[in-house]
């Protein structure tokens, strides 16, 4: 069976996590969760985050969110919702490592079994409240993530949609249209 993957990509506290898990949910299917934030709770010392990230913690944490992904796949009800995947890793090791590292596009690029050319990205703006949940630390770069994800989607000649609501329950409503279309 065919899986369409939708992928949320945005900057921080735009909603893609809470998309996944209600989507996922109302479309009876998996939803494959942000390998970073699991790496970013990992590394947390007492009520400090940790961001020292380094371009290995980058590979390994693309190659875990391929495995995720194409594990998820196997028991997918048709579409499967992914809290980023390894394309979108690419833009945060940029995020954090301060210049693009080629390596982690060519991950995503090279991981032929996931069918990437079957993904449909959405793309959240930042224009929703920002919300600290104890591991972000990117408010003031917002607009810079979502400039920069919008330029490598086009670049890369993707296809996306961008949730531009200022409401949750609208931008899931704009979701459900979207897959509506799709299917």
């Amino acid at each position: 069976m065919k899986i369409t993957k939708i992928v949320f990509i945005g900057p921080e506290s735009t909603g893609k996590t809470t998309l996944c898990k209600k989507l996922a949910m109302r479309y009876s299917t998996n939803w494959v969760c942000e390998i970073c934030r699991l790496f970013a709770e990992e590394k947390k010392q007492g009520n400090e985050i940790q961001f020292n990230f380094n371009l290995h913690d980058f590979i390994e944490m693309a190659r875990k969110q391929n495995k995720e992904e194409y594990e998820l796949t196997k028991t997918a009800n048709k579409l499967l919702f992914c809290d980023n995947d390894s394309f979108a890793l690419s833009i945060w090791c940029e995020r954090y490592l301060g210049e693009y590292h080629e390596e982690i596009y060519d991950i995503y690029k090279n991981a032929l079994y996931l069918e990437n050319d079957n993904k449909i990205y959405i793309l959240t703006k930042p224009n929703v409240p920002f919300v600290q949940d104890g591991f972000r630390d990117g408010e003031h770069i917002r607009d810079w993530m979502h400039d920069r994800f919008l330029q490598e989607l086009q670049n890369k000649g993707m296809t996306y949609y961008i949730l531009d609501s200022p409401d949750y329950d609208e931008r899931l409503l704009s979701v459900i249209e979207i897959i509506n279309k799709i299917e």
